[in-house]
């Protein structure tokens, strides 16, 4: 009987409009700590990764992330792993050119995790594939970042037939 007020509660819990209750962060914050095994994955397109590393990790702490995604990086190969990992979390990375794009994931040490290489180079998408165990089950979890062009018609088609063989892949 608790389990299922649990459930009923956590189901109200995730229908409240952030912005009529909640500022910023608050929401995710009360979520967080209402839904304790649930799994939390976020995504932050940061713009330049070594002007707001202290930023960052403040906010995967306050959050409580199992899995952080942070997209347009703009870091390369110069840059040390040890220079951006957060204790406590694993470290990905798909490093765009120096001065643009590039994906990290930050990965919880509390998951069983498991990186999966795509079976194609895409030059259309920076991605970061990640395979989480849980108790529940298993998931793959993708982070995309789509580098900035005008969306033409054609390469707006190329771009969706990109994505899709993502998803096909991701469901295999």
């Amino acid at each position: 009987m608790q389990r299922r007020s649990e459930l009923q509660n956590a189901a109200e819990l995730s229908s409240i409009e952030p912005e009529h209750i909640f500022p910023d962060n608050a929401k995710l914050e009360f979520l967080k700590k209402h839904l304790r095994k649930d799994l939390l994955v976020g995504h932050l397109n940061i713009n330049s990764l070594q002007n707001k590393y202290e930023e960052l990790t403040a906010t995967i702490k306050t959050m409580g992330a199992h899995v952080m995604f942070i997209s347009e990086t703009k870091i390369d190969s110069s840059y040390l792993n040890t220079q951006f990992s957060i204790p406590g979390y694993s470290l990905y990375r798909n490093d765009g050119k120096k001065g643009g794009g590039g994906i990290v994931a930050l990965v919880s040490f509390s998951l069983a995790k498991k990186r999966l290489k795509p079976t194609e180079n895409y030059k259309t998408l920076e991605l970061i594939a990640l395979e989480i165990k849980t108790d529940a089950c298993n998931t793959v979890i993708i982070g995309i970042y789509h580098l900035p062009r005008n969306l033409c018609s054609d390469y707006q088609l190329l771009l969706e037939n990109k994505l899709s063989q993502v998803c096909n892949w991701a469901s295999l």
